[in-house]
C-alpha cells in the first residue's frame, strides 16, 4: 500500500541521514 511506502522510505531516509550525518539533499 501507499501508506507502507512513505513509511518504508522515510525510514530509510532517517536511517541515510543518521549514518551521514546530514540531510540528503542534492
Amino acid at each position: 500500500s501507499l501508506e507502507n511506502r512513505i513509511k518504508h522510505f522515510e525510514k530509510k531516509r532517517k536511517i541515510a541521514v543518521g549514518s551521514s550525518s546530514s540531510p540528503e539533499k542534492t
